[in-house]
């Protein structure tokens, strides 16, 4: 499910309509998960140490929105567990009435993910980022946020044109 090290720290995970299990797709009544289960999500979420948003749409057909509920339960550091009513396996970022929060919400889990992490000037005091790889910090980390901001300013610019006609 994750894999992180310490030259590049995992900050966050987000989990868009997840699943606990693959076998519990199948069997929802399971209480432990089989040896033979290839996505053992559920087992495997509870040594996850980072901030986990979790979010998933109620009327999902393909994945039923319990299998994230179960995932939540088992976080050492759930952030948000988020159900959207009227959405299906996708389109939480897309449908009207959702998109807004979501890019919010998301906004708000990059914030803290910031926050609560290493800088990178903490990173390159411990040696465990090369100079290399501290420019991609500061340019993937940069360029999300710049992304983030701009998707909620054009939401933002869309409602009050909409207020304004």
């Amino acid at each position: 499910m994750l894999v992180s090290d310490d030259e590049f720290p995992v900050g966050g995970l987000v989990v868009h309509s997840g699943l606990s299990s693959g076998l519990r797709v199948l069997n929802n009544k399971l209480k432990s998960t089989p040896f033979y289960d290839i996505f053992p999500n559920v087992d495997r979420i509870k040594n996850v140490t980072c901030p986990v948003f979790i979010m998933h749409g109620l009327e999902d057909e393909i994945i039923d929105y319990t299998q994230a509920k179960l995932l939540a339960n088992n976080c050492q550091r759930l952030f948000e567990y988020w159900e959207v009513e009227n959405i299906g396996h996708s389109g939480i970022d897309t449908n009207a009435d959702h998109r807004k929060n979501y890019f919010y919400k998301l906004r708000d889990f990059i914030k803290l993910i910031k926050q609560e992490n290493q800088t990178i000037k903490e990173l390159k005091q411990r040696n465990t980022a090369s100079p290399k790889n501290t420019k991609s910090y500061n340019h993937y980390y940069d360029n999300k946020l710049r992304d983030f901001h701009l998707n909620c300013k054009k939401i933002e610019d869309s409602d009050s044109l909409k207020k304004q006609l």
